[in-house]
């Protein structure tokens, strides 16, 4: 159904999402970022990941919180 040239865009778009997790990502910053309608990247993201592009964010966020909490010395609280 896709290209390589989507894949590719897809995987830098990846890295640009992991740079950013910090901050607040729309979809339509993330279409933007990826040169594609936020709609046709989201269907593109889910092809080649298997996962939604919302889910992948929130798993991601949730993974780096986790390490932050394990690896920290920091009390919660």
């Amino acid at each position: 159904m896709y290209n390589k040239f989507a894949k590719q865009v897809v995987a830098e778009t990846l890295v640009w999402i992991e740079e950013n997790l910090t901050e607040p990502l729309s979809i339509e910053a993330i279409g933007a970022q990826s040169g594609y309608s936020p709609w046709h990247f989201q269907r593109m993201f889910k092809y080649f990941t298997g996962v939604t592009l919302g889910k992948y964010i929130r798993m991601r966020r949730l993974t780096r919180a986790m390490m932050e909490l394990k690896y920290s010395t920091k009390k919660i609280g």
